[in-house]
């Protein structure tokens, strides 16, 4: 009801795109961010959301509990 009464959108995005925005918060912001924390980023990347075209787009990127050997898969696929 709430989606609905804000007219907010819905879309998804892939394994791989939300990987890759792991990869790209890791090495372009020095931050680490499991993957559920990722999937803004990977809206934002693969164009499934727009920035806003007047004032200022905010992503929430939430959540640091990634395994290590899981980072170092992930950042091993997207260097």
């Amino acid at each position: 009801d709430l989606v609905r009464r804000f007219g907010v959108d819905i879309v998804l995005v892939g394994e791989a795109e939300i990987e890759r925005a792991v990869a790209v918060a890791f090495r372009s912001c020095a931050q680490v961010v499991e993957c559920s924390g990722a999937v803004g980023i990977a809206a934002l990347m693969i164009g499934a959301v727009s920035p806003a075209r007047d004032g200022s787009t905010v992503v929430v990127v939430s959540g640091g509990n990634i395994d290590d050997d899981d980072l170092d898969d992930i950042l091993a696929r997207y260097p």
